[in-house]
């Protein structure tokens, strides 16, 4: 079977999702793996097993970047011509981009799709209705929809009446275990609080901010790291005493995110809405203790106050008191780690996820066949 996954994210948690899932599937020996991928991506996050091929896109929505990516934009079919030299039995989104968007019907006239959906629904912020509806007719373009679980199954099958329950399916989504090579830079630093990520309304980072204060307090001298590219404008006040916070409001380098997540004594999803975090997977991988707001995405994921601690979202006092708990206790901080470190010796596997898949793309292309027969 080939199998071509498509990404055209050059960086970012989308980039890491492919290449690792990429990396997953060509273990198995069934399976020849193609990505077509930005040729802004790096190039060392493959193994040596999976064949890339690139397309020219801007390397960013910078204004420089567009002018000179312009004449690879106007080159509408480029992503199409990219998937059809792999010749593959099944090409899988594993995310969603305009470029690839606009190709999804030319394709589907060729090859069996598949797509992942990491957000069922759009978040606080965004524009939910037309986001909603653009997708929901996309969705035609799919013979299968893969969510990473159950309950995102049924939000979906319930959000889109014209998806039947054959057409979703769910794999599990791997821990972010790639930035371990660059580990080793930095030591654990014992009062150090980390936000990691880009700042959207939905992450909640106004409660983490106002907590810290309230931790500060309680435990005497704290850092609060805020690490990711975001508009912080509004915070600004806040964010100015640097006795407290220590702010990277910037694209953080792949080389540098294991430094944050290896000094870092706690990190904190104070989320307000979430299907998933990609950021939980790889404090996974540092073994980092992680305090989350108590939501489904999370409560998946941590057994509260054995391998996590969950928070009511929005209230920044319950916040605080879980951060200083855990600050003050050492031993109970290192339980949750040892503890979430044996619950992920088992489990938050790409292989897995890759089995799943390769069952999904072989029912797919089981399903094509059985048409064309008929």
């Amino acid at each position: 079977m080939r199998v071509t996954l498509v990404n055209l994210h050059p960086k970012g948690g989308m980039l890491h999702y492919a290449c690792e899932l990429a990396n997953a599937l060509a273990q198995f020996s069934e399976v020849e793996v193609s990505v077509v991928f930005s040729r802004a991506a790096r190039r060392d996050l493959l193994d040596p097993g999976v064949s890339r091929i690139d397309v020219d896109l801007p390397k960013s929505s910078a204004l420089a970047d567009l002018i000179v990516g312009l004449p690879h934009l106007l080159d509408v079919r480029q992503v199409s011509r990219a998937v059809m030299k792999t010749r593959p039995s099944v090409v899988h989104f594993t995310n969603s981009h305009v470029f690839s968007d606009i190709q999804l019907r030319s394709l589907s006239r060729h090859f069996p799709l598949v797509r992942t959906v990491h957000d069922v629904v759009s978040h606080l912020g965004e524009e939910r209705r037309n986001f909603d509806k653009k997708r929901g007719r996309m969705f035609r373009y799919f013979g299968k929809i893969v969510v990473h679980r159950e309950d995102l199954r049924q939000r979906i099958l319930t959000m889109y009446p014209h998806l039947t329950a054959d057409r979703v399916a769910v794999s599990p989504h791997g821990d972010y275990r790639l930035f371990l090579r660059w580990a080793g830079s930095r030591s654990r630093e014992p009062r150090r609080v980390l936000f990691f990520g880009r700042i959207r309304e939905y992450k909640g980072i106004q409660h983490f901010i106002a907590a810290a204060p309230l931790v500060r307090a309680a435990v005497g001298e704290v850092t609060f790291a805020i690490v990711g590219f975001g508009d912080l404008r509004p915070f600004h006040r806040a964010l100015s005493d640097q006795s407290l916070f220590e702010v990277h409001n910037s694209h953080i380098p792949d080389e540098a995110v294991s430094a944050q997540f290896e000094a870092a004594s706690l990190l904190v999803l104070p989320y307000l809405e979430a299907s998933e975090s990609g950021v939980m997977k790889i404090a996974k991988g540092f073994d980092l203790p992680v305090i989350a707001t108590d939501l489904e995405a999370f409560r998946h994921a941590i057994d509260d106050g054995e391998t996590g601690v969950l928070v009511r979202p929005a209230d920044p006092e319950k916040l605080a008191e879980a951060i200083s708990t855990l600050l003050l206790n050492d031993t109970k901080r290192a339980a949750i780690a040892q503890k979430a470190k044996e619950r992920n010796d088992d489990g938050g596997s790409w292989v897995e996820a890759a089995r799943r898949l390769i069952k999904i793309y072989r029912d797919l292309c089981d399903q094509v066949s059985a048409r064309d027969i008929l």
